[in-house]
């Protein structure tokens, strides 16, 4: 073999075993990025069937059901569930939102209050992460101390920039800046 030979024989070995290790990595991927298979890449036998042999109907998601109007009172305290095998006590749940002039901005810190202290359900898949406090805004606490709630900004087309901040002591900090600034509506119990 001369060496033009060589060097394009090279070239096409390189490609293919480019395309191989490629489709190898989308085909194990595919299942599990369109969420409809396993993520191990194993063959899935043919599709489920109903006696008689027709495919089961598909399932549409069902749309919950519209809430009522929350009152302003408070609900039951407990503590936030957002931790794995955490346990449920009671807390005292006394919050201040009287500064929060907007009757509607209010009425919403207070819904989302409402729903730490009954540990959810929340409308965010975030809401009960872990807050770092990178800002360090609020006082130092060991990573996980803190967790993060999302309180709707109207006419925002993502989570907006309200939050409440969660304690491990059941404290709650409110911020409408998106952790430029805090008030503190509930203090650690």
């Amino acid at each position: 073999m001369n060496k033009n030979t060589k060097q394009i024989a090279l070239a096409v070995a390189a490609l293919l075993v480019a395309a191989v290790v490629w489709w190898v990595q989308n085909r194990d991927g595919a299942a599990s990025r369109d969420g409809n298979g396993p993520t191990s890449g194993t063959r899935i036998g043919p599709a489920p069937t109903l006696p008689g042999g027709a495919p089961p109907a598909q399932q549409t998601p069902k749309r919950p059901a519209p809430q009522p109007p929350h009152d302003t009172s408070p609900a039951p305290p407990t503590t936030p569930a957002s931790k794995p095998g955490a346990t449920v006590t009671p807390v005292k749940a006394t919050f201040n939102v009287e500064f929060i002039r907007d009757t509607d901005e209010r009425a919403a810190v207070v819904e989302v209050i409402k729903a730490i202290d009954a540990g959810g359900p929340f409308r965010y898949r975030k809401d009960g992460s872990t807050w770092e406090n990178r800002e360090r805004r609020l006082p130092k606490r060991p990573m996980g101390y803190y967790h993060e709630y999302t309180v709707d900004t109207p006419g925002s087309d993502d989570r907006g920039a309200r939050r409440l901040i969660a304690g491990d002591q059941h404290e709650l900090y409110y911020t409408r800046d998106h952790y430029g600034s805090f008030t503190n509506v509930r203090a650690a119990q």
